[in-house]
């Protein structure tokens, strides 16, 4: 997922493509699910979003991993429209306030000395 730079469409795209080398081999993607849940928790924006369906899955409710795919894309294409995908948290909008503030202060601590 971090490779992709948390892309779910990207990711999607590189899961069915492996799924359909295992397919044409004849071997079977029995841990799909366990690692597409760990792949897509990897993003965090996401992360609640996943842990509530992989909470779900646990407890029963059926979820094919094309299911699971689309939900998560759908999230996140949802999230990037919204602007809330990748968006700095408070903490770190908090920082780069700081760090703007520091440069500014030096700056013109820097030009009173000129």
């Amino acid at each position: 997922m971090t490779s992709v730079n948390n892309n779910m469409t990207t990711f999607n795209k590189f899961v069915r493509l492996q799924l359909d080398a295992l397919t044409a081999r004849g071997e079977s993607s029995s841990d799909v699910m366990v690692n597409l849940f760990k792949g897509y928790l990897a993003a965090p924006d996401n992360a609640t979003y996943i842990k509530q369906k992989k909470n779900d899955f646990k407890e029963g409710q059926n979820l094919q991993e094309d299911d699971l795919m689309t939900m998560a894309e759908n999230k996140y294409k949802s999230l990037v429209r919204t602007g809330e995908w990748n968006a700095p948290r408070k903490e770190q909008k908090e920082i780069l306030a700081l760090t703007a503030k520091l440069e500014s202060i030096a700056k013109k601590k820097k030009s009173d000395k000129n």
